[in-house]
């Protein structure tokens, strides 16, 4: 007995119209789950264009206000306690504090620091007894702060 091609070829695509119906399903779930979270509000700079962050090619981690409160941030080394890659070096001595920030195990120049979209200079004085660098940030005046990591954060300095 010879099959006729129309009759092979529907019975080699039937058994596959359940999974074409089921990746219909994962696409539409995938499409709810995604209306479901709300980025719309946080914007970042990292492309040079205002974007959700959703849209942006690269590692940015963007900490908003509301975050500063409920994680408590009091210091420099907990507004980075969450983020990846990020660590606070402090001194210890007399004079103790952060010492500096650390993105991806670089730190010192090879790091920028932008307060409204100016840089920060690395080191600052006014007197033997007031020194500061960049790492003196008064935290209870952010409103957002953006980590932008690899090779975006060069469109920002």
């Amino acid at each position: 007995m010879r099959l006729h091609p129309l009759v092979v070829a529907l019975s080699l695509a039937l058994p596959a119209l359940p999974l074409s119906a089921h990746a219909a399903d994962l696409a539409a779930s995938g499409d709810a789950a995604r209306e479901a979270h709300d980025f719309d509000r946080l914007q970042v700079t990292a492309t040079r264009t205002q974007r959700a962050l959703a849209d942006v090619p690269s590692m940015v981690d963007v900490i908003d206000r509301e975050q500063l409160d409920n994680q408590l941030v009091r210091e420099l080394k907990d507004l980075f306690r969450y983020t990846p890659g990020v660590s606070v070096t402090s001194t210890s001595g007399r004079f103790t504090g952060a010492s500096g920030i650390r993105i991806r195990g670089l730190d010192g120049n090879r790091m920028a620091t932008l307060v409204d979209n100016v840089p920060v200079s690395d080191t600052f004085s006014f007197g033997s007894y007031l020194n500061a660098n960049r790492n003196f940030v008064d935290l209870e005046t952010l409103k957002r702060v953006e980590v932008v990591r690899g090779p975006a954060s060069a469109l920002s300095w």
